[in-house]
């Protein structure tokens, strides 16, 4: 009998490079399009985006006064950083309340790419990959944080990013896998620390649930919790 495995799908490798690079340029493309049709920075529900504008105003013209926050940790230094190169560009200048809205923008068509990664790695098959990252990009919840100045999308797209690799890796997971998670992990949450919640719990369980010894198992998961401090703590 013929054992040799028959490749799955329509997937090439030589074109995986490429569908990533068009889906973040296109992406992104696409959601500030819809960012400068729409021209509603709040989305006509929400006055977050207002309140971060303000406490981003530090950040922009002096961050080496400004003062952090516990909550949004790394999300005002990052997106301070990312008005200041807009205001350079002439995009929206010394308007950060609509600023962010290309940042998010930005933010989106990353997450394309990660949805697209995975589901690629998955299935093995190009066309369901595609239609899964624009999927993803039209779903409510992606597409309306994405458009508005809402402040969840640069952690999103981490904490997305952080799954990936526990989706690919903690199936058979080491010890570095799991710190390169973590790691990951961690940035996202300290830009939005609420990101942490629902997420930690599940990460833990993957690793319990791993075909390995328990003793391993419990050894990964305490590798997991110090490498979040230590990330924290850095």
């Amino acid at each position: 009998a013929n054992t040799t495995a028959t490749p799955q799908g329509t997937s090439l490798p030589g074109g995986y490079v490429a569908d990533l690079a068009a889906l973040f340029v296109g992406g992104s493309a696409f959601f500030i399009a819809v960012v400068l049709w729409f021209d509603n920075a709040q989305g006509g529900l929400t006055g977050n985006g207002v309140f971060h504008s303000f406490q981003l105003k530090p950040w922009i013209l002096n961050p080496a006064t400004a003062e952090l926050d516990q909550s949004n940790y790394l999300y005002y230094p990052i997106f301070g950083a990312g008005c200041r190169l807009l205001d350079l560009l002439g995009i929206f200048a010394g308007d950060p309340r609509r600023q962010v809205t290309i940042l998010n923008s930005l933010t989106g068509g990353v997450c394309l790419g990660i949805v697209y990664a995975l589901v690629r790695n998955l299935t093995r098959d190009r066309a369901v990959a595609l239609m899964a990252a624009a999927f993803h990009g039209a779903s409510a919840f992606v597409l309306f944080l994405t458009i508005t100045n809402e402040d969840i999308m640069p952690g999103y797209a981490l904490l997305l990013g952080s799954m990936l690799l526990a989706g690919l890796w903690f199936g058979r997971p080491t010890h570095g896998r799991v710190i390169a998670v973590a790691v990951l992990f961690t940035l996202g949450w300290l830009i939005e620390w609420r990101l942490m919640f629902p997420t930690l719990p599940a990460f833990g369980l993957a690793l319990l649930l791993a075909d390995l010894p328990l003793r391993r198992r419990l050894a990964l998961v305490g590798t997991l919790l110090v490498s979040i401090v230590a990330t924290a703590g850095i």
